[in-house]
């Protein structure tokens, strides 16, 4: 549960990053069975900066399309709501990176670092053949938002948490726990939730550093949500068999955010952490397994192989999303 301290903190603030409403509009869409792709491109087409976007990140070296995509509505079809889902939500994570101003955090190499995880993560998930790939990159790529809100809008306090690492050696973690009484992970899912992401983005927010998996609901952070949780325990009660396979979703997608953190880390992209030392991940032994038994990572070559493949799809990603 979010500190009482912290959690007024951040309430208190009038300036907080909200979805645009044509991109939350589209977003609820997306999830609506009886949704049309020529429905969804023409409330995408009401915000012309968006859909400039949208075309320019369809037509990127990100997605490799062998035909050029002229309009909003052909994207969708293309691509599929799904990536346009990552899309959306990609920009809308990227407006936020461009506009925050601290000094506290290097916001471009924290940027760096979340890409390198989104792309990473989305690639493995193709990989390995999991139905999750589309929200890989999404998930990847927001994983670690509570720094950057603690990092903008808690600022003395974030600087508190460097002080502690540069003088008592404290690694990031232990430092975020003594200043915070949480971590970015608690911290993330309050925002997370203020965004109403789904479940399987939320989990990997506040799972991705857990030590064991749990079914349990995830704790209710937002301050108007007291009913989130009862609502939630009496479906996990009556839909016992969909939780199971919603929870093996999103134990996996949590999964691949541990292992792309893991493989940022190998890659040198968390020296904005200011801490050498590996973090806690949520990395289950069954999708080790899966990505020993696909890629061989006890060979340093085939390990040197897969790290530059993933520098490779990190420059694609790079060349997608560059903040502006």
């Amino acid at each position: 549960m979010l500190n009482e301290k912290i959690r007024k903190k951040l309430e208190a603030r009038k300036d907080l990053p909200t979805i645009p409403a044509t991109a939350a509009a589209v977003l609820q869409s997306i999830d609506d069975p009886n949704a049309s792709a020529a429905s969804l491109a023409r409330i995408i087409e009401r915000d012309v900066s968006l859909t400039a976007r949208v075309l320019a990140v369809a037509n990127s070296p990100f997605y490799g399309l062998l035909r050029k995509v002229s309009t909003v509505e052909l994207a969708l079809v293309i691509l599929g709501l799904s990536a346009v889902k990552e899309i959306l939500l990609s920009l809308v994570v990227q407006r936020i990176f461009a506009t925050m101003r601290t000094e506290v955090l290097d916001v471009r190499e924290f940027w760096n670092y979340s890409v390198y995880c989104g792309s990473t993560a989305r690639f493995l998930a193709r990989k390995l053949g999991y139905r999750v790939a589309g929200e890989a990159f999404v998930a990847g790529l927001i994983h670690d938002i509570g720094i950057l809100v603690a990092a903008q809008f808690l600022s003395k306090e974030f600087a508190e948490v460097r002080k502690l690492q540069l003088q008592s050696g404290f690694s990031f973690h232990e430092a975020e726990m003594t200043v915070f009484h949480n971590t970015h992970n608690d911290i993330g899912l309050w925002f997370a939730e203020r965004w109403n992401l789904p479940e399987q983005l939320r989990c990997a927010i506040f799972h991705h550093h857990t030590k064991e998996w749990s079914d349990d609901p995830l704790p209710v952070m937002s301050f108007d949500m007291q009913n989130t949780e009862s609502t939630s325990q009496a479906e996990v009660k009556s839909k016992k068999g969909s939780q199971r396979n919603v929870a093996m979703e999103n134990r996996i997608l949590t999964g691949l955010v541990g292992l792309s953190e893991f493989f940022a880390t190998n890659a040198g992209f968390t020296k904005w952490t200011f801490d050498n030392r590996t973090q806690q991940l949520f990395i289950p032994e069954d999708l080790l397994s899966q990505v020993q038994s696909k890629f061989t990572l006890d060979d340093e070559d085939a390990l040197l192989h897969l790290l530059e493949t993933l520098k490779t799809e990190y420059e694609a990603a790079s060349d997608m999303s560059a903040v502006r």
